[in-house]
């Protein structure tokens, strides 16, 4: 048998339709063990119970109709989410396998995804540089000129892949180096150059706003420096995404095309014209929108929390103090005249050593002190208020002023 195969579903039934029509059309499919993994019903969403329903009776009909051969269907008793789930999920196959392929239930697959990953996992078993093959990988200008069928790049994606064993014992899932890691500004930042909306999101992992295992073993390939093996052309390709997050523009997607196209392991190679470009695409807000980062309730959700942290702190003026001590900065400029804005303009006028020169909007309005993103005067730090959307803030001011450039998330 060749490398088992972990699926994960929960209630999208037509989704998972779908991606089992193009698993049964894979090559080779038959040689591979399947999991199927389906998540119990949430208790707080009654809909979902008849969707659950209606997903574990299509799987059952699978597994009878035995189109696809070795099929084991594993049903959750109670509900884990998504993280959960999938971590479980990969421990039980990798207790009698050094190797899984992993899928969701919002993925079509090319009809050589499975060769793909399958002779990746051979390849680069040994490889200690790589840290998993991925089956995706989205439409990039930079293929234009790169001459080679396949690339090792940073930043592992979820949506179709193969790992070994050995690589996902490396993750700690509890997350225990997070304390010392959330005070250290140049570790966050050169993780960010991964993508600018990791630190934020490994931030939401921590503080469980979101539920996402993914960010977990992206930290992990990280701080191991190890690289994902890719195809130019993409083996799996995300309805999910285009079903519920869609918001008309597909940039992320290379056009669907579930037959065979050429790829050679041979003389693969770093692109870093690829991988800048990569880090670009994934730090664009509309890409983070898709994933509902920038949803209403995730923002409700963080600017609860650091309110909340705000409040009980007693010493919150004391710590931004030592904060922009430590930082040498004293002319601040406060990016954003809102309610977090004015709070933290309050604070600075406690602090003595701390000179407050000015708000900044994307347009300057009629709020007295305040100036648009042209017309900066020199200051020593500003400090970004709409914290959940900091790195694009950030890239857009990178140009029009030499001033350091916090997070209030960071600072609070």
């Amino acid at each position: 048998m060749r490398t088992p195969i972990a699926i994960f579903t929960y209630n999208r039934l037509e989704c998972l339709e779908k991606m089992i029509d193009s698993l049964k059309l894979c090559n080779n499919v038959n040689q591979h063990k399947i999991y199927i993994f389906s998540d119990a019903a949430n208790p707080q969403k009654q809909e979902d119970y008849e969707k659950v329903n209606r997903v574990r009776n299509y799987l059952l009909s699978v597994k009878n109709k035995a189109e696809l051969k070795s099929v084991n269907l594993i049903f959750a008793d109670k509900h884990k989410g998504c993280a959960k789930s999938i971590i479980e999920g990969l421990n039980y196959v990798f207790e009698t396998s050094d190797r899984v392929i992993d899928i969701e239930d919002d993925l079509i697959l090319a009809n050589d995804f499975l060769d793909f990953i399958d002779e990746g996992l051979d390849k680069f078993q040994n490889d200690y540089r790589i840290w998993s093959i991925s089956g995706f990988i989205p439409p990039l200008e930079a293929f234009k000129e790169y001459k080679k069928s396949t690339f090792m790049g940073e930043r592992a994606t979820s949506w179709g892949f193969g790992i070994w064993k050995d690589r996902w014992n490396l993750v700690d899932w509890n997350m225990t180096w997070y304390s010392s890691l959330k005070n250290n500004r140049n570790e966050l930042l050169q993780f960010g150059d991964w993508g600018y909306d990791l630190p934020e999101m490994l931030m939401n992992q921590a503080e469980k706003f979101i539920d996402a295992w993914d960010i977990i073993t992206c930290y992990t390939q990280y701080i191991h420096k190890m690289l994902t093996v890719f195809p130019v052309k993409s083996k799996s390709f995300n309805i999910g995404v285009i079903g519920t997050h869609y918001n008309g523009e597909n940039v992320f997607q290379q056009d669907i095309n579930l037959s065979p196209q050429y790829y050679s392991f041979d003389d693969i190679e770093y692109s870093y014209d690829i991988s800048s470009e990569r880090k670009s695409l994934y730090s664009t807000k509309s890409y983070l929108e898709n994933l509902d980062y920038y949803s209403n309730e995730n923002k409700y959700k963080c600017y609860y929390l650091l309110l909340s942290r705000w409040i009980n702190n007693l010493e919150i003026t004391k710590q931004i103090e030592r904060f922009f001590d430590n930082e040498e900065c004293r002319r601040i400029a406060i990016y954003g005249h809102g309610n977090l804005g004015e709070a933290f303009f309050n604070e600075i006028k406690k602090i003595d050593a701390l000179e407050f020169v000015c708000y900044i909007e994307r347009k300057a309005n009629i709020i007295e002190n305040t100036v648009s993103v042209n017309e900066i005067p020199d200051v020593d730090a500003i400090v970004v208020t709409p914290f959940m959307e900091y790195y694009d803030i950030k890239e857009s001011l990178k140009d029009v002023t030499d001033a350091r450039i916090y997070s209030l998330w960071e600072i609070i």
